[in-house]
């Protein structure tokens, strides 16, 4: 008796392959998650360190209303609603003529905060930044 010979491709070389291609295209589908979610917070990153120049900037234009005390507050009320930042804080310090600005923003979009200044602590990143003015 003689066998005849195989020719084409078995159902279970079909569905290994589907099943090789579908985790291959997953794990792209994760990777380019990934990236977008990095972009982003470089993103987050750049705009923190804009806002706190910004801050210095202004607190070097006027240097005056620094050194006298007056104006420290005044670096939260101009920039807390800057970029688009989440639970966006602007803080300062004058110390021997050296103004040190701290800019706090939430990493995760996912956590929101209630919208009123109530924002959690887990997740907020900060950057600080130091110039003599």
């Amino acid at each position: 008796m003689k066998l005849k010979q195989q020719s084409g491709v078995t159902l279970i070389e079909v569905l290994i392959t589907v099943l090789v291609v579908s985790v291959g295209l997953l794990g792209l589908a994760a990777l380019q998650t990934f990236a977008l979610q990095a972009g982003n917070t470089a993103y987050q990153r750049s705009q923190a360190t804009n806002v706190a120049y910004e801050a210095l900037d202004f607190m070097r234009a006027n240097r005056r209303l620094f050194l006298d005390g007056a104006g420290v507050s005044s670096v939260q009320d101009n920039f807390t609603d800057a970029r688009l930042l989440s639970c966006l804080t602007v803080t300062s310090d004058l110390t021997d003529d050296v103004a040190t600005v701290n800019v706090r923003w939430l990493d995760d979009r996912s956590i929101n905060g209630s919208g009123d200044g109530d924002c959690p602590d887990e997740g907020m990143l900060t950057f600080t930044a130091s110039s003599r003015i």
